[in-house]
């Protein structure tokens, strides 16, 4: 079978299936705060649709596409090359543009090891990830000024959760967000060595997110649970960028449920973003 088509097999006997086990929540959250802007920064309202799933379909497409993407044609390999070749005439440029295509067919010996891999994944991994028990969180939300508040962006998470006892667990995911906080205001301050001046401005503020979100949950009550969630942003390497923590509050009800949320980059209430979210789910 050629990887494409067991790719798209595969994705659709998932997609069919997962269902059976899944969770599926619509949230709408807004939060006030400058929890991961500079300390000198305004706070404001940020506004936002989330998506969140657990064990669903779009978490386990995604599983198996990353899991197909190394699958190679059995047949062999098709590469592409591509000249160009410009030629001056009088005062007129002619640009030619070839593309060379080239099919490199498989030894048998490499045709039986890459068969061996699809049928591997056919056999093995697409049903592994199809498993209804498959602990994965993935989590999706879009802010914009025309939910509410100053806001635009939006982030992607995605996890794999880990059960520690039967009433708590820990999380470690992957995931990335870009957020551009709209007319802030914010103090610059600049020294000459003598004389040290601030300067307020309005202005948009960046932030920006990529790295590994750790999360510890535990149930407290029937229907409660807190968590503690710590992003690892690896972007502070290379900018000034905050590493958040969020501490929260989740009460769960038939159909509904709701989330008390405070994130904070620094032990200092000025720099604390408080936020509730409300969450329609089956």
């Amino acid at each position: 079978m050629r990887p494409h088509a067991c790719l798209a097999l595969a994705a659709l006997v998932t997609i069919g299936c997962a269902g059976q086990g899944a969770h599926y929540g619509l949230g709408y959250a807004i939060s006030n705060g400058a929890a991961v802007l500079p300390p000198t920064a305004s706070r404001g309202t940020t506004a936002m649709l989330n998506y969140h799933e657990q064990a669903g379909a779009l978490a386990r497409a995604i599983l198996l596409v990353v899991s197909a993407a190394g699958l190679k044609n059995p047949d062999g390999d098709t590469s592409s090359s591509v000249t160009y070749e410009h030629t001056v005439i009088g005062d007129t440029v002619y640009t030619t543009k070839t593309t060379t295509t080239t099919f490199t067919p498989t030894t048998p010996e490499e045709r039986a090891t890459r068969e061996a891999a699809i049928a591997d994944f056919s056999q093995n991994v697409a049903p592994g990830i199809m498993n209804n028990d498959l602990p994965v969180e993935l989590d999706i939300g879009l802010a914009s000024p025309s939910f509410g508040g100053d806001t635009s962006g939006g982030y992607f998470t995605m996890a794999y959760q880990v059960p520690l006892t039967q009433r708590s667990a820990f999380s470690l995911g992957f995931g990335f967000a870009g957020f551009t906080y709209h007319g802030r205001m914010i103090d610059d301050v600049t020294s000459d060595g003598t004389t040290i001046t601030s300067t307020t401005s309005m202005r948009d503020l960046e932030y920006s997110m990529i790295g590994f979100p750790l999360k510890l949950q535990g149930a407290i009550a029937n229907r409660t649970s807190l968590f503690f969630q710590w992003d690892l942003n690896i972007a502070t390497l290379t900018s000034d960028q905050a590493s958040p923590f969020t501490l929260g509050l989740h009460v769960v009800f038939p159909i509904i449920s709701f989330k008390a949320i405070m994130t904070s980059d620094r032990f200092d209430p000025g720099a604390t973003t408080f936020g509730v979210e409300a969450i329609l789910g089956i």
